[in-house]
């Protein structure tokens, strides 16, 4: 009888898809913690300086992982009334703007983590 194990390492064929994988999981991960801190942020910028901390929608402001990558979810009530605005307030986006200024951040960190990982280094 003959057992063929694969076995996950850097140095299988095999093993450098998961690697890889697990590389680029870790990275979105960290991108969407980023994201939350970015958008978490813009809250208390925009916030009235007489305003009290902490901040119920910079609080609720979290990163949940999901099948495909990660969520950054904003889930205090009145999060979309102050993201989109209403018909009698002028909107104060935090989030989109937060993901256009880590869009152009996402593909470089995302290429860096995977150049350590071929280089054999740790992320």
């Amino acid at each position: 009888m003959i057992d063929v194990e694969i076995v996950r390492s850097r140095h299988s064929r095999f093993g450098i898809l998961d690697e890889l994988s697990n590389v680029a999981g870790e990275a979105v991960l960290g991108l969407a913690e980023e994201l939350a801190d970015e958008a978490r942020t813009r809250v208390m910028e925009q916030r009235h300086p007489d305003r009290t901390l902490p901040s119920s929608l910079a609080d609720s402001i979290i990163v949940e992982s999901t099948e495909n990558g990660a969520a950054v979810r904003a889930t205090a009530s009145y999060a979309p009334y102050v993201e989109f605005g209403t018909r009698r307030m002028a909107a104060r986006p935090f989030l989109a703007p937060a993901a256009e200024y880590m869009r152009g951040v996402a593909g470089s960190a995302i290429a860096d983590a995977l150049r350590r990982l071929l280089r054999g280094g740790a992320l």
